[in-house]
């Protein structure tokens, strides 16, 4: 599921080689923005793939990557059939949702910052001297967001990189935020039970959106994060144009995006469900199983 070196090369190549199996990316998670610098220079077998236009982003004429529709297979992700037969089922018992989920994308330039502290109390100062973390704890912090909850009854899951989870205590959040990761609770379930998911780029809104459920995005800084100052830099999709949920630059308008959505009783606009149900060439269960018949495929080669 990752094409990370030790992954793709699991044993020391130095000592016993490069091998002589075959690599099938599965993925983890649709890719929406240029990663063509890092899977570039890895011999790919098998690449999987989800959307028509991550697809065709991947094998056009003219595309930035090195892997053709020899190597690329539009199938799905292999974790949507759990993904969608919890969602059928969900909907088969009537469960409404209970979350507002909140899941931001680490900052590469906060982690090498927070790297070369000295010491836990540097790195805990960096964090929250950063753009990110004011941004962010401004938005879960504000009043107007609480009195969301209070109205609706929604729980609000704080969901962050591990990085992130192992400076943040209780003490620097309101009482009534559920920091995850927490044992026994999968992003997953916190995405079926969301009535709203709210991320800046991570392509978690991809599963959300593959369970229609509602999606924000609040990107505060995107002139810097879809410029190459991160490892994703810009590619086929545009998230004002093929996004699942209205884009927000700052808290203020986060928040009424989000109360927006209330007023209308969490149902999405047309247009973002439009998007969700032309976006995926496949919504079923039966990502694995093409999966499985393509990488069979590459014994007849």
């Amino acid at each position: 599921s990752d094409a990370a070196l030790p992954s793709y090369f699991p044993i020391d190549r130095k000592r016993f080689g490069g091998g002589g199996g075959r690599f099938v990316f599965l993925q983890h998670g649709v890719i929406w923005n240029d990663l063509s610098r890092w899977l570039n220079d890895k011999r790919i077998d098998r690449f999987i793939a989800s959307t028509p236009a991550e697809y065709a982003a991947l094998t056009a004429d003219g595309s930035v990557y090195s892997v053709t529709e020899r190597e690329v297979r539009l199938t799905g992700l292999a974790r949507f059939d759990a993904l969608h037969r919890r969602a059928a089922l969900k909907s088969s018992q009537g469960s409404a949702p209970t979350t507002i989920t909140v899941m931001p994308t680490w900052r590469m330039n906060v982690a090498e910052d927070m790297d070369r502290a000295a010491d836990p109390e540097e790195r805990r100062a960096i964090l929250r001297g950063s753009t990110f973390y004011r941004q962010w704890t401004a938005f879960i912090s504000d009043p107007r967001l609480l009195a969301l909850l209070n109205r609706t009854g929604f729980r609000l899951a704080f969901f962050v990189h591990p990085s992130l989870a192992a400076v943040l205590t209780g003490d620097v959040l309101p009482d009534y935020v559920e920091l995850h990761p927490q044992t026994g609770v999968s992003l997953h379930d916190l995405v079926l039970e969301s009535a709203a998911f709210i991320t800046d780029y991570s392509s978690t809104a991809f599963d959300a959106a593959y369970v229609d459920r509602n999606v924000l995005y609040f990107q505060f800084d995107a002139d810097t994060f879809l410029r190459g100052d991160h490892p994703a830099r810009s590619g086929y999709f545009d998230y004002r144009r093929d996004g699942f949920g209205p884009v927000a630059d700052s808290v203020e308008e986060l928040i009424g995006n989000l109360e927006t959505l209330e007023l209308n009783g969490f149902q999405a606009a047309e247009t973002y469900a439009h998007r969700a149900a032309s976006t995926f060439a496949h919504r079923d269960a039966g990502n694995c199983a093409r999966i499985f018949e393509s990488v069979l495929e590459l014994e007849k080669d």
